[in-house]
């Protein structure tokens, strides 16, 4: 288990090892408050995983086809917009606000 930390400190990032605590923290919780051994409490974790990959896999499994060009991808909306301002000469475009992807014209961000 050292090993296996001190690995991961070397070659993980920090956002990797904070995601990979917060999983097991989570788990010693489950079993700390017993809820672990519940099979109702288990099936409730099984079904949001099987959420996340059946949302998850058709996209994987496009992206992993052979002959997958990311290039094909069209832009989003917001993105060629963005493209046309910083064309046109707009300053201040290198401070996107991808908060407000859904907005009709790019915001950038107050200074």
């Amino acid at each position: 288990m050292k090993g296996d930390c001190q690995r991961f400190a070397e070659q993980r990032s920090f956002r990797f090892n904070l995601a990979y605590a917060e999983g097991f923290e989570a788990m010693a919780l489950l079993v700390e408050d017993g809820l672990w051994y519940r099979p109702s409490s288990r099936l409730a974790v099984y079904g949001v995983l099987i959420r996340i990959f059946r949302r998850l896999l058709p996209r994987l499994l496009r992206v992993l086809r052979p002959g997958y060009d990311p290039r094909e991808v069209p832009d989003p909306e917001w993105a060629i917009r963005w493209r046309q301002l910083h064309d046109g000469g707009e300053t201040g475009l290198g401070q996107l606000d991808t908060r407000q992807i859904d907005a009709h014209s790019p915001k950038v961000m107050p200074a």
